[in-house]
């Protein structure tokens, strides 16, 4: 096993995104919805009229996954609003 020189600290390590864990407050905060609207999308499985984004459980816990969730966002196409279409 190599060892670090006595003046370098073991720097800490990001961890992949594909790993980062959420859980349902943050989720929620995350795709802009509140927490009972997502946490109920656990049993309806609808969120915003579409297959609601896919969790895991940890125990009692429930989390969502960062990539996930981006993925999930990412189906909705942003639009403008009515008053851009020049009707005044």
């Amino acid at each position: 096993m190599q060892r670090l020189p006595k003046n370098k600290a073991a720097q800490p390590v990001a961890p992949h995104p594909d790993s980062i864990l959420l859980p349902t407050k943050e989720a929620a905060f995350l795709i802009g919805c509140s927490v009972f609207s997502l946490r109920n999308s656990r049993s309806t499985g609808q969120l915003f009229g579409v297959k609601a984004p896919p969790y895991e459980k940890r125990g009692n816990r429930c989390f969502y996954r960062r990539k996930r969730l981006d993925k999930w966002n990412a189906q909705f196409e942003e639009q403008d609003n009515t008053a851009s279409d020049g009707v005044a």
